[in-house]
């Protein structure tokens, strides 16, 4: 059976634990939260003392694992064995006979990193019929930002504002487990309840002076006076991969505003089709009325300077300088 991790975490939370587990993916966070609950909470602290076994699949074979998977706990109600690294071994094949009648005193998990299983083979097959299996694959960016606050509230208790989300990712990238690391290290002492854009902005390096969704705002709005402050700020701030970020939201804004500009349809459409609401649909608006048909071209600006922050078409310019020059052609366009 194939379940989401949401759903083989609420089993879990509700004492239920399967026989058999396959976490397979490229995406690590999910498959080691799993794993980290099991080991946590499918035995007692005196029961693991006896029942609990991890190995790692380049150092067994697939034999010695039902081998272990057939004992029967000591002193206690279940077992769990727990293969990580799965992909290393050799084959599993010989699990195949192990899932038709898998021992219901024991919680075998294969921990399948760095890529999903092959679902044509046998294997992968019987799994799906047998055991409980749960993809864990990478998002999209925006998968992750429609998905992000949920899991937050969920699992930490944990509101994050629209802008957190979009700055975490845009400089972060889509890998869950970073972006927890990120919320962990803001929220060190446990205390807060909502994160907001200025915490993400001054976690990964900026300062307190500027919100760079104010660069955003500026920008949008043709206020050239705001730019020049901001412009000077960042000249002092400014490490070399942080243009990357700016680049990525401002590309995000002009081509969102773009495509509101010559769209025909409704506003529901639209905020579907963007992932928006109104207030962002407002603040597209401000880019739309001061920018007009020229819309693509800002797009085309953000494009090129995303080239020459890669160091394409650009030799020893500064990511302060570039930004500078970026800003300015688009806001005199």
């Amino acid at each position: 059976m194939e379940l989401t991790y949401d759903k083989a975490m609420k089993e879990m939370q509700d004492g239920k634990f399967r026989p058999v587990y396959l976490l397979h993916g490229e995406e690590p966070y999910f498959i080691d939260s799993i794993c980290k609950y099991i080991e946590d909470h499918a035995l007692t602290e005196m029961d693991k003392a006896f029942n609990f076994t991890v190995v790692y699949g380049k150092d067994v074979n697939a034999d010695q694992v039902i081998a272990q998977a057939q004992q029967f706990p000591m002193m206690g109600a279940r077992q769990v064995v727990i293969v990580k690294e799965a992909q290393a071994m050799r084959s599993l094949d010989p699990v195949l006979g192990y899932l038709e009648k898998p021992v219901n005193t024991t919680v075998l998990v294969f921990a399948h990193k760095v890529k999903a299983m092959n679902k044509t083979t046998k294997v992968y097959k019987k799994f799906k019929e047998k055991a409980a299996i749960v993809a864990s694959n990478p998002m999209k960016d925006w998968q992750l930002k429609k998905w992000l606050p949920d899991f937050l509230k969920t699992n930490y208790n944990l509101s994050i504002d629209a802008n957190a989300v979009d700055l975490l990712v845009e400089f972060q990238g889509t890998e869950v487990q970073k972006l927890v690391n990120e919320i962990n290290k803001i929220n060190i002492k446990k205390d807060l309840n909502n994160i907001t854009a200025k915490m993400i902005q001054e976690n990964i390096g900026f300062g307190k002076d500027f919100d760079i969704f104010e660069v955003q705002d500026a920008l949008a709005s043709r206020n050239k006076t705001t730019l020049t402050r901001i412009v000077k700020y960042f000249e002092t701030i400014m490490k070399p991969g942080d243009i990357i970020g700016i680049i990525s939201i401002l590309y995000k804004y002009f081509s969102q505003s773009y495509v509101v500009s010559v769209s025909r349809k409704n506003k529901a459409e639209l905020f579907a089709e963007l992932g928006i609401t109104e207030w962002g649909y407002k603040k597209l608006k401000v880019g739309i009325d001061h920018y007009g048909y020229k819309l693509r071209d800002a797009m085309n600006i953000v494009k090129e300077y995303e080239l020459k922050s890669k160091g394409i078409n650009s030799q020893n310019v500064g990511p302060a300088e570039l930004l500078k020059e970026m800003l300015f052609k688009i806001v005199n366009l």
